[in-house]
């Protein structure tokens, strides 16, 4: 992430916090931890450059659907982040389909 070719540890902490630890030293990277207050994030991070700017970025997801990214120092970058909005799911919305062609359980079915 510090464009430095050298691969670095992003980590999500599940609880409020991402962590980038330098790779070559394992030290905590300049400008981290990032703290997001009353969030947590529930799957692994992207790295990407989503600014263009020729330093790959951090994408991360939190648990309310926001999808927030962070520079390789750990400001946040304003203007790519975005909001995905609540889906309404029918109460039964799985009845009527047709079973699974792969049958991954292995009922039979």
């Amino acid at each position: 992430v510090a464009s430095d070719g050298v691969k670095d540890v992003v980590i999500p902490t599940f609880i409020k916090h991402v962590e980038v630890l330098d790779g070559p030293h394992g030290h905590r990277a300049a400008g981290f931890p990032f703290t997001f207050p009353n969030s947590a994030f529930y799957a692994s991070p992207m790295v990407y450059d989503i600014n263009f700017d020729g330093a790959p970025d951090i994408g991360v997801t939190t648990f309310n659907g926001e999808i927030v990214w962070l520079s390789e120092n750990g400001m946040p970058i304003f203007g790519k982040s975005i909001k995905i909005p609540h889906l309404k799911v029918k109460k039964f919305w799985y009845k009527g389909l047709k079973a699974d062609p792969q049958d991954m359980a292995h009922t039979g079915a």
